[in-house]
């Protein structure tokens, strides 16, 4: 399970451009939970309306 400092990592520091980012991106995402996966939703709508 990834700790949310870890997914913020994952989130601003890859580079989008590379399908090898998306691809280790994608993987770290899955290991989520539903919970962590609902709060991350949460924060980035937030992130987007301010």
């Amino acid at each position: 399970m990834l700790e949310h400092t870890q997914i913020g990592r994952i989130v601003h520091a890859h580079d989008w451009s590379s399908p090898q980012e998306w691809a280790f991106a994608v993987e770290a995402l899955a290991d989520l939970s539903d919970a962590e996966i609902e709060r991350l939703t949460e924060e980035t709508a937030r992130l987007f309306r301010s």
